[in-house]
């Protein structure tokens, strides 16, 4: 019987964080325990306060690290956890009473799994059966899958919103880069490593959950009609494209979010937005290449055991 340690994640959303971890309290199938990573937490927070009752009473795990990067919230929940399986959740979703069920039982049905997906659909959203161009893209076609697809099958991108993996294999990939400030890419590059270890995914609609994407707290790229990305939001796409792919590989995607994010109207036809727009590109350059000059920052058994130096191309 496999055991599974559920990991969230959580930043500056008390009330969502506080009904998830009720949702999960809830679960027809126990998990073998809760982690709750709640960074900087407020000190008079009413939801706060419930989540430290719950621990006090040995409901939950709760950790309240002086820090906010989800990457080193995965990797302290991933050092930490006890069960074969890790299973990670956003803070900002509601999850049905068979979530556990629906990934445990994936394991318990064939031995030869290593991760499972779940199915993830924002609000009034459907699953689907249809699936992007970019899914054709050769070497990043597979990071377009659509998560809210409705049937099961083999994937490779792993998202950290709702997917499980045995704990041991996210210890040998060296669990999440900290490098990631922002949260985006941060799990694909995770995935990356995954599929470099020959990792068996699978997907499953039948473990769904909602995806509020709750606007406050997190860490996620931030956007104004101006400035689809700013230059922290470009260093984390450069990073990601040249740590993992080299930029002539990741070549669709760079010109698509160059397309879409400088070279619209909006932008083409106002020269100070276009120069914002340059500046901040030319930034998120030099920012990657300053995190790619000093290494990812993965879990510390990895770097101890394996003196792990980054490859760069591009």
């Amino acid at each position: 019987m496999n055991s599974l340690s559920i990991i969230v994640p959580s930043y500056g959303r008390a009330g969502a964080l506080c009904d998830l971890a009720g949702d999960l309290l809830g679960q027809t199938r126990r998990p073998h325990e809760i982690l709750v990573i709640h960074q900087r937490p407020a000190v008079a927070d009413p939801a706060t306060a419930r989540l430290r009752a719950w621990a006090a009473e040995g409901r939950i795990r709760l950790f309240e690290p002086d820090f906010a990067n989800a990457q080193k919230a995965r990797n302290l929940g991933i050092r930490e956890a006890t069960g074969e399986l890790v299973l990670l959740l956003d803070d900002d979703i509601r999850v049905r009473p068979d979530l556990v069920e629906c990934h445990l039982r994936n394991y318990e049905n064939d031995s030869r799994i290593d991760g499972v997906v779940g199915q993830i659909l924002e609000e009034k959203q459907q699953p689907t059966l249809a699936l992007s161009p970019q899914v054709w893209w050769p070497h990043v076609g597979w990071q377009y899958f659509p998560l809210n697809y409705g049937a099961r099958t083999r994937i490779e991108n792993w998202p950290s919103t709702n997917s499980s993996v045995r704990r041991e294999l996210a210890m040998a990939v060296g669990g999440f880069d900290e490098q990631f400030e922002r949260t985006w890419l941060d799990d694909t590059d995770f995935s990356c490593r995954l599929r470099q270890a020959g990792a068996r995914l699978v997907f499953d609609p039948a473990a769904s959950i909602v995806h509020l994407k709750t606007p406050t707290g997190g860490r996620r790229v931030q956007v104004s009609p101006m400035l689809f990305a700013d230059r922290e939001g470009w260093a984390t796409y450069f990073y990601f494209w040249r740590k993992n792919l080299g930029i002539w590989r990741a070549r669709c995607s760079v010109a698509w979010f160059i397309r879409y994010f400088i070279l619209r109207k909006a932008v083409l036809i106002r020269p100070h937005w276009m120069a914002l727009n340059l500046w901040h590109l030319a930034e998120g350059w030099r920012l990657a290449a300053r995190k790619l000059k000093q290494g990812p920052r993965y879990l510390e058994e990895r770097l101890k055991a394996e003196g792990w130096r980054l490859k760069v191309e591009g």
